[in-house]
């Protein structure tokens, strides 16, 4: 079976690269080697009907109980979500909510977790499917993903909300009026159409561009549950001598990647709150084994902070407030270095 799943992602990966250097030399390229015959390129209709017939074929491999067939399944959709999110899109994301709320097939609920995980840049990025409609229930079902007892889960679903939120506009003008040429970066990933590149320059009104994100409404909930979880699982992280050969244990979590986009998109009402969790529990927990993962945590608290903070609050200085907590757990009240 994983020798079929291997020539299913090489079939698909071929397919999507095909499709990609037949469209690029549509473009002005003067690079002869790209150019493709208009007699010898795909149709529409031919591209519609290949991945017709692989995606029911890759769907039931991605929720069998052989990982290594499933992983090679997740790549095979990944391409032909590219060829044609319109298609794909709408079938993944019935099976994936499914998957998500299970009680009993965990090894879906991992499974789905890594798909979301590479087909989250073609989603946000088509105007061919509605993703809006999906992302509140895609973010909500898939934090129990980051399970303390579960460390291969917890790094797929952390994997997950890294790519998600590099492509989810979480500011606009309207919430943040202050932070218009990062807002216009963000929200331009809404933009192009799958794999035409020529699309990116194109002018294109957006109708979100007067709305708040997507995310905006649900997205204070969410980081405060995102901060719980993750506190959870530092409290569990033991040292493992061989980390460093299994890139997907508790000691090689993408923390730091995730509090960097968590925390310099936050605004400043949000931000007051998040900083204000993470002092709780460095003030109610001493876990010297997840000591890398705090420090990023803080780091990132301390670094990214709303320019309007400043101006609204003066007085507000979260590095000052991280450093405090740690110095009262050093020193005691007559200046004296703690022992323990």
């Amino acid at each position: 079976s994983h020798v079929l799943g291997v020539f299913l992602q090489g079939l698909s990966r071929g397919v999507a690269r095909r499709v990609l250097k037949e469209r690029s030399s549509s473009s002005s390229s003067t690079d002869s080697c790209i150019l493709v015959p208009e007699k010898h390129r795909l149709t529409d209709d031919m591209i519609r009907e290949f991945v017709e017939l692989v995606l029911p074929i890759a769907q039931t491999a991605i929720y069998g109980k052989s990982v290594r067939l499933a992983m090679s399944a997740v790549q095979a959709i990944k391409h032909i979500t590219y060829l044609s999110p319109g298609l794909v899109l709408p079938q993944i994301m019935e099976r994936v909510s499914d998957a998500l709320q299970t009680l009993t097939e965990t090894h879906q609920t991992t499974a789905a977790m890594g798909l979301l995980g590479v087909i989250v840049f073609p989603m946000m990025k088509t105007r061919e499917f509605a993703a809006r409609d999906y992302i509140h229930n895609l973010m909500s079902f898939s934090l129990p993903g980051i399970d303390a007892n579960d460390p291969f889960k917890t790094y797929i679903t952390i994997k997950f909300f890294v790519n998600l939120l590099t492509v989810l506009p979480l500011f606009s003008q309207v919430t943040h009026p202050s932070s218009s040429s990062s807002s216009s970066t963000l929200t331009s990933s809404f933009g192009g159409s799958g794999m035409d590149e020529g699309d990116e320059d194109d002018e294109v009104d957006d109708p979100y561009d007067n709305e708040p994100p997507i995310a905006v409404p649900f997205f204070e909930d969410w980081c405060i549950e995102l901060l719980n979880r993750l506190f959870r699982v530092f409290q569990t992280i033991t040292i493992d001598r061989g980390a460093q050969k299994n890139e997907n244990s508790d000691n090689n979590l993408p923390i730091r990647a995730l509090a960097k986009l968590l925390f310099m998109q936050l605004s400043p009402q949000l931000h007051k709150l998040c900083v204000r969790k993470v002092i709780e529990y460095l003030q109610n927990n001493f876990t010297p084994n997840s000591d890398k993962f705090i420090g990023d945590v803080c780091q990132s608290a301390a670094t990214y902070v709303p320019s309007t903070s400043s101006t609204e609050d003066p007085s507000y200085d979260p590095c000052g407030m991280i450093i405090d907590v740690f110095y009262s757990k050093l020193v005691d009240s007559t200046g004296k270095q703690l022992n323990n």
